[in-house]
C-alpha cells in the first residue's frame, strides 16, 4: 500500500482552505460587490428619469391624438356643410324670418356721429405725437479699434 502526503482518507481529499484566506476571499467578494453597486447607480437613476420623461411624452401624444381627431370631425363637417349654419349662428348670424333674442345686459348706447363744434377761442388739440425714442449716447456705445 501507498501513503500519500496529500492527506487523503478513503479516497476524498481533505482540502481545508484556512479561515484567513476565507475571510480575505470574503472581504473581496464584498469590495467587488460594493464597486459594481456604486458604478451602476448613475445607471439605473438615469434609467429612472428617462422611463418618467417616456410616459409623460406619451401622455401628451395621446392628447394631441385626441385633440386631431377633433380637428377631423371638424373638417369632415366644414367639407359636408353640416356646420355651416351653427359657425353662422355663433358669430352672430341669423337667417332672415328668425326672430332674434338678445341674451344678457342692456347694449350700451351707440355714439352719436355729429361733430361738437370747438369753443371760438380754443382750437381743438392735435392728437399727441408718438414718444421719441431716447438717443444713444457715445461713451457708453460699443468701441472699436
Amino acid at each position: 500500500m501507498r501513503h500519500s502526503k496529500a492527506g487523503s482518507t478513503a479516497g476524498i481529499l481533505s482540502s481545508r482552505v484556512p479561515r484567513r484566506v476565507e475571510r480575505l476571499v470574503l472581504v473581496f467578494l464584498g469590495i467587488l460587490i460594493l464597486w459594481v453597486v456604486y458604478a451602476l447607480a448613475p445607471e439605473a437613476q438615469f434609467y429612472r428619469r428617462v422611463m418618467g420623461q417616456e410616459a409623460a411624452i406619451k401622455r401628451q401624444n395621446d392628447a394631441l391624438a385626441q385633440e386631431n381627431l377633433g380637428y377631423e370631425r371638424d373638417i369632415a363637417a366644414v367639407l359636408t356643410g353640416a356646420s355651416i349654419d351653427a359657425d353662422a349662428r355663433q358669430n352672430g348670424y341669423a337667417k332672415p324670418g328668425d326672430q332674434v333674442y338678445v341674451v344678457g345686459g342692456v347694449p350700451s348706447p351707440i355714439p352719436s356721429h355729429k361733430a361738437v363744434p370747438a369753443a371760438p377761442g380754443n382750437p381743438p388739440k392735435p392728437p399727441p405725437s408718438p414718444p421719441r425714442p431716447p438717443k444713444p449716447n457715445p461713451s457708453t456705445g460699443p468701441k472699436t479699434r
